[in-house]
């Protein structure tokens, strides 16, 4: 499974991508902003994103937006996400207002 994580909290980044590793069946890429995120988003298949919505360059939520999605899982949904860090609750997701 290949998971990118984009989090511009270098402990925070660091611990996923360790936890992640341990399981020893994750390829895991960090990028630290949200262009980096979206360059490599943009060149390799991810099965999961783990984005943080406050990321510096690039909002989070325009990295989401802008990512390719991919093709249909076995669920039938696009794809996984997780947003450390980001809004939580009914409003999770939406503008600041």
């Amino acid at each position: 499974m290949r998971i990118l994580v984009a989090e511009d909290d270098a402990p925070l980044a660091d611990f996923l991508r360790q936890r992640l590793v341990q399981e020893q069946f994750f390829v895991v890429q960090l990028a630290s902003d949200g262009i980096e995120a979206q360059r490599l988003a943009a060149n390799q298949a991810f099965d999961l994103v783990i984005l943080d919505l406050d990321l510096p360059g690039t909002a989070g939520l325009d990295v989401l937006r802008n990512i390719p999605l991919p093709k249909a899982g076995p669920a039938g949904d696009g794809g996984n996400g997780l947003f450390p860090g980001g809004r939580t609750g009914p409003r999770a997701g939406r503008g600041r207002g």
